[in-house]
């Protein structure tokens, strides 16, 4: 080990470029996809290493460590990298520059006026919904998880919306992907029954997990899609199994559906009017 005192202190030689002999080459690599992943992201390796400069061989190397740890995400179909789960849990600076929480925020809280219960916000973070917001209900016993915590996609409203919005294929990979456990004993864990269970998530337009994630609580959700019709987020509300009746489910999932609608028009996956008059 190295020590410097005051009588001799070691002086980094700082090069013209405005780097330091202590850069270590591979995380400077990391670091550079990373930034192009957080600005950009939805780029295969080709485009990455064109964007560094670095080898194919050597960018994919980088990102198969950061994809193991987390920090980026690969699409299992188009094979493109966006920034992982933990990037996101570590900094929300992702979240904020994507706006999707501040501008989902108004529809979050009228959606638990309305209803009474917890509303919540959540994204596909790899093998996981990330919670990026709730909107608590005012109720002594409501169903509530912090933001930037992670729950599972198949015992979930929110990730059974999610998958269900998928491809088929692509959604069986992401359960196929990870142990599957039972968080009750009505968690569906089967990947044929759950892939039934997301068609009939799809022709319904919402999911349902009825005491599947947790004893005694019942949620409903919708997928937010962009304008190609893929899942950018998912809204969810959930309560009580006592306050969340078999006879209401349906009116939530039906006011959920256009929930998303409005909060993709926010975010601008949705043409406005006057676009689809234009269109038209």
């Amino acid at each position: 080990m190295r020590t410097t005192s005051p009588e001799s202190p070691i002086e980094p030689v700082v090069p013209e470029d405005g780097g330091s002999i202590y850069d270590v080459a591979v995380l400077l690599k990391a670091l550079d996809l990373l930034e192009i992943i957080t600005e950009s992201g939805d780029l295969g390796l080709a485009e990455l290493s064109a964007r560094t400069g670095a080898s194919k061989a050597s960018s994919f190397r980088v990102l198969s460590t950061l994809h193991h740890r987390g920090y980026v995400s690969k699409d299992p179909v188009t094979r493109k990298y966006t920034p992982g789960p933990r990037l996101i849990a570590l900094s929300f600076a992702n979240v904020s520059k994507l706006q999707l929480a501040p501008r989902a925020r108004p529809v979050l809280e009228e959606l638990r006026e309305e209803f009474g219960e917890t509303v919540n916000l959540g994204i596909l973070a790899d093998h996981d919904v990330l919670y990026l917001d709730i909107a608590e209900s005012a109720h002594s016993l409501r169903m509530s998880s912090p933001a930037g915590a992670r729950d599972r996609l198949h015992s979930t409203s929110l990730g059974k919306a999610i998958l269900a919005a998928l491809p088929s294929a692509e959604a069986r990979a992401l359960l196929e992907a990870y142990e599957r456990k039972p968080a009750t004993r009505r968690t569906i864990v089967d990947i044929e029954a759950l892939q039934a269970e997301l068609r009939v998530t799809h022709e319904r337009g919402y999911s349902i997990d009825d005491e599947e994630n947790e004893v005694g609580a019942r949620c409903v959700g919708v997928a937010i899609t962009d304008v190609a019709g893929r899942p950018q987020a998912a809204i969810s509300v959930s309560g009580p199994a006592a306050r969340v009746f078999d006879s209401t489910i349906d009116a939530v999932g039906e006011r959920l559906k256009a929930a998303a609608e409005e909060v993709a028009t926010l975010m601008g996956w949705r043409p406005t009017a006057s676009r689809r008059a234009d269109r038209a």
